[in-house]
């Protein structure tokens, strides 16, 4: 499991807002050991730009993301300012 820091967790709809696990169907679901670090750490950073909505972890945040993309986009920007604090 991939997990972001409990005192940085961001806005995102692929990550759970308690435990800060990284939900994303490529190292859930299709683990395998041939994937590398640098892989995983691609297909977080792909995520983070576009978020998987076929595996969410939080589905309130990813109705937002779909149906209300401005108030996700400033949600975000709420929680990085607060992270950087």
């Amino acid at each position: 499991m991939v997990y972001f820091d409990k005192d940085n967790i961001i806005y995102h709809p692929n990550v759970e807002q308690n435990s800060g696990e990284i939900f994303l169907e490529a190292i859930k679901e299709d683990w395998s050991p041939y994937l590398t670090l640098s892989s995983v750490i691609e297909l977080i950073d792909n995520a983070m730009l576009e978020p998987d909505l076929a595996i969410v972890a939080n589905k309130d945040i990813a109705l937002e993301y779909k149906a209300k993309i401005e108030s996700y986009e400033l949600n975000v920007e709420k929680r990085m300012r607060a992270i950087r604090k």
